[in-house]
């Protein structure tokens, strides 16, 4: 009913739509309602405001929590598309503590994505992956693939702002099958209309004209005027791209006329300042002016972070195109300084780590699925083991597997809390660089102002500080997942001992400085033996990185080379606090406590030392270790040669 209340509306006034609402609300007219306002979202904007508004106000009056968050959803979607994005957030906020209220899990889903949706928008790619994986989780959980698809669309859109082509594709591409399973035309099209962007930002010309006709054809069969609009727009960038100046300006005239039209801010405003550079690149230096003064008045009643980006780089061409230099040059060098603080390009560990944590997430559903598969077969081979003792002959047989699968239980639960033990151990080391990175950005973001140069100075090195004991502890994690996957290739190569122990003693010279710690390498050998040259460099670069943690200041580090037979040894001898006789047979042992503190406090998780022994028993060579404590340790690697 609704559907067809709605085909109805095309020959009716607004004000005719109330005659078909009663004095009393009804949950029936409130879903009419917001039938109305999304089917209108991109047509009539105000019309479908209008609606959503009235939508939530009989709702109010119903107390329906559900119909609340829906409404509020659906008008944030409106005010979004209008370029306000202040307006729609809140909406969103709204929708979604109204949706926790009723426990509405597809309400919730919806409003953690669109909460992403305009994190995006405002470049905080971060805060954006974070709602909108949240959200993912509950369309899965829920298996709605529609939801999926909304969820899906904005991730493609945030790795093509972020130039990843590939994954870009693979999302859209994957919004773009949701929509063709469930028969979604629109959804379809949008999808393909960011696909489009992907193909332009490559530098395909052709294919992404041809697919701009495509859209032209969509939109003009869903009678889509936002869509129209986008794609008049995109032509004419193209267009400029190819120079032909009076055509783009045709094209983006009538895309103004249509954004306007159907009040879409956002649109509005790239138009303007779209024009201002068309027109000066052509000479009208008057159209230019007058599209710019145009755009300035457009700007002071929104809440749109890439508004005055807009104006700025347009008042910038604009100046230049003029020969007012200076004043072009004020202009470019205020639109980059508001440009680096949006802050657009942020950490790649951060976004990383959202992601990885929604794909371990996905991993541990499919185990406990998998986990209750495996119950379910245990119960009915327990059933048959049962029936089979029956038999005196089978009695032996039964008692060996038990006893064996005893054993196994008791192996794995023992890897399980090695694995607890380590994991546990690193998540916490994984929190201390992220408070760090987090604690001095965010003062960074609240007290930017009020801090000295030398004080960001410091807070940056800090966070740069902090960002590479980050990657340092991953880099081992993962090569040590690698190594007990049996995933790791081994690329034997004839490498030089001397030279590449050189390279990484230069590396963590630095490092060692800060500490007053004499790192030097002293041999007069100069062989040659096989090995992998990534394993051998994160063999010793662990090796080295341990001794200077351990070492106190004004301590030494040697490393020598000594041939002997058919080997090779290297070692790297610290004069660091040692290690007591009782642990040393214990650190290649991924049962004991692996945390240590360093002599300044350095974390340590043990798990470098754990990689360094699975690496030197790929490489068919052997470690050994002498120490004593208080006068420092001796790590000896012996190659064979």
């Amino acid at each position: 009913v609704p559907l067809m209340f709605v085909a109805n509306l095309r020959a009716q006034t607004f004000d005719s739509l109330w005659d078909e609402i009663n004095d009393k609300p009804t949950k029936k007219q409130i879903e009419i309602l917001n039938d109305v306002c999304w089917q209108f979202r991109a047509k009539n904007p105000v019309y479908a405001l209008k609606s959503g508004s009235k939508a939530i106000e009989l709702a109010e009056k119903l107390n329906n929590y559900s119909l609340l968050a829906k409404s509020h959803n659906l008008v944030g979607v409106v005010q979004r598309n209008m370029g306000y994005f202040g307006k729609a957030m809140d909406h969103y906020q709204n929708a979604l503590k109204y949706a926790q209220t009723a426990n509405d899990s597809v309400q919730i889903a919806y409003s953690y994505n669109n909460i992403g949706g305009i994190h995006r928008m405002q470049r905080q790619f971060t805060l954006a992956l974070e709602n909108i994986y949240k959200a993912a989780t509950m369309f899965e959980k829920l298996k709605m693939e529609k939801g999926l698809a909304f969820c899906y669309i904005n991730i493609g859109i945030i790795y093509r702002e972020r130039k990843d082509f590939k994954k870009a594709i693979e999302y859209l591409n994957k919004t773009i099958e949701i929509r063709k399973k469930i028969g979604d035309k629109f959804g379809i099209t949008l999808a393909l209309s960011h696909l489009a962007e992907v193909y332009f930002q490559q530098g395909k010309e052709d294919l992404t004209y041809n697919t701009y006709l495509k859209l032209l054809k969509s939109y003009r069969e869903l009678d889509d005027p936002k869509g129209i609009a986008y794609v008049y727009g995109s032509m004419s960038i193209l267009l400029e791209k190819q120079k032909n100046y009076s055509e783009a300006v045709a094209l983006r005239k009538h895309s103004l006329e249509i954004q306007r039209k159907i009040k879409n801010k956002d649109g509005e405003l790239i138009s303007l300042s779209h024009l201002v550079k068309l027109y000066s690149h052509m000479g009208e230096f008057k159209n230019a002016k007058a599209a710019l003064d145009e755009l300035s008045n457009s700007i002071k009643n929104t809440d749109m972070v890439l508004a005055k980006q807009h104006f700025l780089s347009a008042r910038s061409e604009y100046y230049f195109a003029i020969g007012d230099f200076n004043n072009a040059y004020k202009s470019y060098k205020e639109f980059v300084e508001y440009k680096d603080s949006l802050a657009a390009q942020e950490d790649e560990v951060r976004i990383s780590a959202i992601e990885n944590m929604y794909n371990v997430e996905r991993v541990n559903k499919e185990k406990e699925l998998l986990q209750k598969d495996i119950e379910i077969a245990n119960a009915q081979q327990r059933f048959l083991i049962i029936i089979i003792v029956i038999g005196i002959v089978l009695l032996g047989i039964i008692l060996y597997n038990i006893k064996k699968t005893r054993e196994r239980n008791k192996e794995l639960m023992e890897v399980n809390l090695n694995k607890d033990r380590l994991f546990s151990i690193i998540a916490h080391d994984l929190k201390n660089p992220f408070n760090s990175i987090l604690g001095y950005s965010d003062l960074l973001v609240t007290e930017y102002e009020s801090f000295s140069d030398e004080e960001r100075r410091e807070a940056i090195k800090e966070m740069n500080s902090s960002a590479k004991k980050l990657f340092d502890l991953v880099s081992n994690l993962l090569e040590w997942s690698r190594a007990q996957s049996q995933r790791m290739t081994v690329n034997l190569v004839e490498i030089d001992l001397k030279k590449e122990l050189k390279n990484i003693v230069d590396l963590y010279e630095p490092i060692a400085e800060k500490k007053n710690i004499t790192l030097q390498l002293k041999t007069k050998e100069n062989t040659k033996i096989e090995c992998d040259e990534n394993i051998f460099h994160t063999i010793f670069r662990n090796l080295i990185n341990n001794a200077i943690k351990f070492t106190p200041e004004n301590g030494s580090i040697e490393i020598s080379i000594k041939l002997e037979n058919n080997w090779a040894h290297v070692s790297v001898k610290d004069s660091g606090v040692g290690i007591p006789e009782e642990k040393i047979n214990k650190i290649f042992d991924s049962k004991s406590n692996f945390s240590t503190s360093g002599t300044a406090n350095e974390s340590g998780t043990g798990l470098g030392l754990l990689l360094v022994k699975e690496l030197v028993d790929r490489m068919k060579g052997k470690i050994k270790v002498e120490s004593e404590v208080g006068k420092g340790t001796t790590f000896t690697v012996c190659f064979p040669r």
